[in-house]
C-alpha cells in the first residue's frame, strides 16, 4: 500500500501527509508548519521535491536569496526541517551556544554554490524550538540585509 507522501502523480492534502504520525508527531508537525508559515511575508505551498523528500511543504519569502525559506518534510519515519542558509546567514548564528545536533545539521548540510542545506529530524518540542531560532535568524537577516 503506497503512502500518499510517495505517490508523485497524486497530490495529497495535509491531512493525508500527517495521517501516519502518532499524536505527539502530529502536534510537532502542526506546530512546525504554523511557526514557519505565520512569519512575515512567508508563503506555503505543497510541492513534489523528488527523492528523498517527495511531497514537501515549501516555504518561500520574496527576498530570500536561497531557493526556499524552509522545507517541512513529512517523512513517515521522521519529520524533517531543512533551512537553506548562505554563509552570511550562518555567520550570524551563535553556533558555539547551539546544541551539537543543531550544529551538526548545519555542518553536515549539503553545500550547493554558496548555500548550505541544513537539515534536521524533529523528534521533540525542544529540537523544534532550536530550529525555529535558526528560522528567526534567517528571517531577520533577510529583512535587515536584503529588503
Amino acid at each position: 500500500d503506497q503512502l500518499p507522501w510517495t505517490d508523485r502523480f497524486s497530490k495529497p492534502d495535509i491531512k493525508q501527509l500527517r495521517a501516519h504520525y502518532d499524536a505527539a508527531s502530529t502536534d510537532l508537525f502542526d506546530e512546525a508548519r504554523r511557526a514557519v508559515s505565520e512569519r512575515n511575508s512567508v508563503e506555503e505551498r505543497l510541492a513534489w521535491q523528488g527523492l528523498p523528500w517527495r511531497w514537501t511543504l515549501v516555504f518561500e519569502h520574496p527576498n530570500d536569496p536561497t531557493r526556499a525559506f524552509a522545507y517541512l518534510v513529512p517523512d513517515p519515519n521522521s519529520i524533517k526541517i531543512s533551512v537553506p542558509l548562505t554563509t552570511d546567514m550562518i555567520q550570524r548564528l551563535p553556533l558555539r551556544r547551539m546544541k551539537k545536533t543543531i550544529r551538526d545539521g548545519i555542518e553536515s548540510g549539503n553545500r550547493i554554490d554558496a548555500v548550505v542545506w541544513a537539515c534536521w529530524d524533529v523528534a521533540t518540542e525542544n529540537q523544534l524550538q532550536e530550529i525555529l531560532d535558526i528560522v528567526s535568524t534567517k528571517l531577520a537577516y533577510i529583512e535587515e540585509e536584503l529588503s
